[in-house]
Order: structure tokens, then sequence, then C-alpha cells
């Protein structure tokens, strides 16, 4: 219980066909990037019921084993946060990796999520990231877990993820967003098998 095991992380690359204006917020993001993470950001804990579906994939998430922690946050290089930015000085191989996706997810299913949330929730409102990077070399060096609150809140660090598949479970139920996007029929299907997969699981 006190190492990462294995999962099926992934990454996501964001271009434009135009060239892109940097982010005000980041300077190793362009303003593209940012509004798709912070849109990322917004529906990360909705998105883990389909990331990590069973009640098994939460033992592995947990804070101090590289597997992402359990606060909604990002960061450059930094293995504890559940979005990592990878090659941050390269534009061309700059990409997020999602740390909180596990190889029982479906993974049509939590690409057409994580796509959802960054693109209708990110990209399409140009939403603004708030966050600050969480950086592995940053000026606390210290992890979210690590934090104080007062920490936390300085860098936008407000919520953490889901513990269990019933709080995924009931953040996927209430999100407007996802919900439109997967549409209602979807959403209630897929929720009801999740309900009798996370239950025999317990």
């Amino acid at each position: 219980m006190d190492s990462c095991g294995s999962a099926a992380h992934t990454h996501i690359s964001i271009h434009s066909s135009t060239p892109p204006s940097p982010s005000i917020s980041s300077p190793n993001l362009t303003s593209l990037e940012a509004s798709f993470l912070a849109g990322l950001l917004a529906h990360l804990p909705s998105l883990t019921i389909l990331t990590l579906p069973l009640s098994a994939s939460y033992k592995r998430m947990v804070d101090g084993a590289w597997s992402g922690g359990t606060y909604v946050c990002w960061g450059t290089d930094n293995r504890e946060a559940p979005i990592r930015l990878c090659n941050a000085t390269s534009p061309a191989s700059r990409n997020f990796e999602v740390k909180c996706v596990d190889g029982t997810s479906n993974p049509y299913l939590a690409f057409a999520g994580l796509i959802a949330a960054g693109v209708e929730d990110g990209v399409k409102i140009n939403r603004a990231l708030e966050m600050r990077d969480c950086s592995a070399h940053g000026e606390l060096g210290k992890t979210a877990a690590e934090m104080g609150e007062e920490e936390r809140a300085r860098y936008g660090i407000t919520e953490r993820l889901p513990l269990n598949w019933e709080e995924a479970w009931e953040a996927f139920r209430s999100d407007a967003v996802l919900g439109e996007a997967f549409g209602e029929a979807f959403v209630t299907g897929y929720l009801s098998v999740n309900k009798i997969l996370g239950e025999y699981g317990n």
C-alpha cells in the first residue's frame, strides 16, 4: 500500500492550426493549452468515475507514492500532481500527463471525458487558468499534500479528488457539462452498471 503500483497514465498534447498566443498565467503554456488545462481541472473530480471506475482503483491513489496524489492540481514535472506538465519548455513535445487513470478504465470513455472537459468547458469558453503551477522545482518545493492549507489556497488548490468510487459516482452524476457531452442515456446506464461493480467490489 506504500507503492504507486501500475496504472494507465494518459498523455495529451494540445496544438493549434494557427500560431498560438502565450498564456498570461503560465510562461510555459500557450493560451490554448492553459484554457484546456483549466477545463480539465474544473471537472477532474467528476472524471474519476471514468478514469478510476472500480473501488480498488482508489487504493493506489494516495499521497506520497508518485501516483498523482489526492489534490486537484497541476505541476511541471510533479509526479505528485494528478496532471503533470511534461517537457514544459518544448512546444513540439509538451504534454499533459493525466495520472489518475488506471487499467480498469475504458480508454475510449476516459479520453472522451478528458477531451470534453478540456474543450467544452475550457477552450470553447476561453476559461482562465487560475491555479498556479505546483512545480516540482517551485518556490516551496512541496507537494500539495505537504503544503499547509494557506499555502494550498495561495496556489488555488482548494479541492481534493474523490477518495472512493461513491464520491466519484456522485460527482459525475451532478456534472452538467459532462452530462450534456455524454447524454442522459449514457450517464444513467453507465452509473447503474458502475454502481453494481462498485458494490460488488466492496
